[in-house]
């Protein structure tokens, strides 16, 4: 049985990932190739860590938060 999504936010690198998310929301509007640089680098390392699937998914989806947060915050 697959195991479900838990809450997120709970550790402290749940919150750096969002910060990551956040900085390369801000970092696209100044140097749009940096920010890329930055998602795929976290997507890559996601998919490469040796940690469950849904504990990744779990952090993609705090990065992408975070992300989300600061397209709202800077347009």
């Amino acid at each position: 049985m697959p195991r479900r999504l838990s809450n997120a936010f709970t550790d402290w690198t749940d919150v750096l990932h969002a910060l990551v998310g956040f900085a390369c929301a801000v970092l696209r509007k100044v140097f749009w190739p940096l920010a890329l640089a930055i998602a795929l680098a976290f997507v890559v390392y996601e998919a490469l860590e040796a940690e469950s699937r849904t504990d990744s998914y779990e952090d993609l989806i705090e990065f992408a938060v975070g992300f989300m947060i600061g397209v709202i915050l800077f347009p």
